[in-house]
């Protein structure tokens, strides 16, 4: 049956003379806890793999190691992270779209399109973002990860950036209701009738709404 490490007693590796003699099995099972400690220390040497274990301030000491080529300390640990997991590859495939996709991930959600798939000038490419850029630093990341991931041949004409403008729309309206009546003297007769009197008034109601531009 096999085991690991964490599991091996110093005991179990004497030889088998050794291994009789009490005063030796004392001593190798006195050093099983310092052993197991080293053991459970050595894992925290390899960082690469605990890239979501590692606390925020070791983040930028292994992207100076791993040459990670955008780095700002103002982003968010995600971005971090992101930038360090993919800097080994984006290293090994510079010069293609994906390289330079990668590089921007970070950043903003973007594609890019070389020349032939939009009828552009030969070895010129264009870069399109598809999530809101609000300030003007994160342009020029935008811009430098850009030329850092493209070949040295091609040539980008342009960062399409969207712009969206947020507001509050005041629609108003406005409706006036009236009732016109007019009332004038009754129709003189020449022959005495019993009749009734009416007698009318009018009311004007109404309501006024202003409209502001602003």
């Amino acid at each position: 049956m096999s085991k690991i490490l964490a599991d091996i007693s110093l005991a179990e590796l004497l030889p088998e003379p050794l291994r009789r003699d009490a005063t030796y099995q004392a001593a190798a099972r006195s050093l099983d806890a310092e052993l197991q400690a080293v053991t459970t220390a050595a894992r925290s040497i390899d960082v690469r793999t605990r890239l979501d274990e590692l606390r925020e301030p070791l983040l930028a000491h292994l992207a100076a190691e791993l040459h990670a080529d955008l780095w700002d300390p103002k982003w968010s640990e995600a971005q971090k992270r992101q930038a360090i997991r993919d800097a080994l590859a984006v290293h090994r495939t510079k010069g293609t779209p994906w390289a330079v996709e990668r590089l921007l991930a970070p950043l903003a959600e973007v594609e890019m399109q070389e020349w032939f798939e939009y009828g552009g000038l030969p070895y010129t490419f264009r870069v399109l973002v598809h999530s809101t850029v609000t300030e003007a630093r994160t342009y020029e990341k935008i811009s430098q990860a850009v030329n850092l991931g493209k070949n040295l041949r091609s040539r980008f004409t342009v960062i399409r950036v969207p712009r969206v403008s947020q507001g509050t729309l005041h629609i108003g309206c406005g409706v006036h209701m009236g009732l016109r009546q007019t009332i004038g003297p009754a129709r003189p007769s020449l022959s005495a009738k019993a009749g009734k009197t009416f007698i009318g008034g009018a009311v004007h109601m109404g309501l006024r709404y202003t409209i502001h531009s602003q």
